[in-house]
C-alpha cells in the first residue's frame, strides 16, 4: 500500500491506458472486433469479475512504470554526477 502510495501520480495519469491491456485480452477471450478496444472507460467492467482485472491490471501496470522510468532517470542522473573524494 505504500508503493501504491508513492505511485498515486502515475496511477491517475495511466490508469485508463492500463485498461487497454484487459480490454486486448478481453476482445481475444469473446472473439470480438478489434474496434471494441476502444470503450471508454472499460469494456465489461460490470460483467463478471472483469472489474478485478481493471483494479489489479490499473494499479500495478502504472505502478511498476513509475519505479521503471524513475530507476531510469536515477541511473542516468547518477553517471553524469562527478565522484566525491574525500
Amino acid at each position: 500500500m505504500i508503493e501504491i502510495g508513492k505511485h498515486t501520480l502515475a496511477i491517475m495519469i495511466l490508469h485508463f491506458l492500463s485498461f487497454k491491456i484487459v480490454e486486448l485480452f478481453i476482445v481475444n477471450y469473446y472473439g470480438m472486433p478489434l474496434f471494441c478496444v476502444a470503450a471508454f472507460p472499460n469494456l465489461f467492467g460490470s460483467m463478471g469479475l472483469w472489474w478485478l482485472a481493471y483494479t489489479i491490471i490499473g494499479v500495478i501496470v502504472p505502478v511498476i512504470l513509475s519505479i521503471v522510468y524513475h530507476n531510469f532517470i536515477d541511473k542516468i542522473y547518477n553517471q553524469h554526477l562527478p565522484k566525491k573524494t574525500i
